[in-house]
């Protein structure tokens, strides 16, 4: 999940890689935004700890350049505010919502 920072365009993408390839090129896939937050549900194979996400808006990113991105933690969401970032552990009943999880 993420919550755009007032200084950032209107569109956050999510760009997601790990150490073979990444799932699309620069800025990522645009998030949905829900009304409160913008989310992203991640494909199953890039679910390992090797992937690493950058939240951008095109130009803006966290983490900042130059800087690799936050590592995806099985079992977790992200949750991107502020220019920092928290993990939320995923309890076994939000498994049946019809929430995105990752990013």
């Amino acid at each position: 999940y993420a919550n755009k920072p007032d200084y950032w365009n209107n569109k956050v993408y999510a760009y997601i890689y790990n150490d073979n390839n990444e799932i699309s090129c620069w800025p990522g896939i645009e998030l949905k935004f829900n009304g409160d937050n913008y989310s992203y549900k991640l494909p199953k194979e890039y679910q390992n700890e090797n992937t690493k996400i950058i939240f951008n808006d095109g130009h803006n990113q966290f983490p900042f350049a130059y800087n690799p991105g936050i590592n995806y933690k099985n079992g977790f969401t992200i949750l991107f505010n502020n220019n920092s970032f928290t993990y939320s552990e995923v309890k076994s009943y939000d498994l049946n919502t019809s929430k995105s999880y990752i990013v």
